[in-house]
């Protein structure tokens, strides 16, 4: 292969390579894959993990019945609003793996879509994760400082065994 064919492929091979690590670690983040849903994996597990958690919180925090009734009450809406946008959720990641298929088999690669692309899925992937802070907050205010400091003891407790 002549060194002016390798040149030109370089840029290619680096601007594949990176969309490849990009769109892995997006949808490791995102954690959401339809094959699990399928299987029985991360679907079914929320399906149980609001009344499994809230057992375990009430157990090892010692929950109050009003306590107990306030947490039941945020996993509730948590749960009304993701089935709320379940539907658009879905659509969304239909139209991403698309575009990024588009993407991927155009002739020439667009890199300014690609960012597009991965611009308007971080966004996406901010909105769960403000989400997820939100629930935490609501539930923290809650607990009672003891509380909050056996919660904090226990989340420590999990991350350094690699759970979430």
């Amino acid at each position: 292969m002549t060194t002016m064919k390798r040149m030109k492929l370089k840029p290619l091979l680096v601007a594949l390579s990176a969309s490849a690590i990009l769109l892995t670690s997006t949808v490791s983040l995102a954690k959401d894959g339809d094959h699990q849903h399928h299987r029985g994996g991360h679907a079914s597990h929320q399906k149980h993990a609001s009344g499994h958690d809230l057992k375990r919180m009430t157990k090892f925090l010692q929950l109050t019945d009003q306590q107990q009734q306030q947490i039941k009450d945020i996993f509730a809406q948590v749960k009304l609003n993701r089935e709320a946008n379940k539907d658009s959720h879905q659509a969304s990641k239909k139209s991403f793996h698309e575009s990024m298929n588009t993407i991927l088999n155009a002739e020439t690669f667009d890199e300014g879509a690609f960012i597009d692309l991965h611009n308007q899925k971080q966004a996406e992937l901010l909105e769960a994760a403000l989400t997820k802070a939100k629930t935490q907050h609501a539930m923290l205010q809650v607990l009672d400082d003891e509380q909050k400091l056996k919660w904090q003891k226990m989340k420590r407790k999990a991350k350094h065994k690699g759970k979430h």
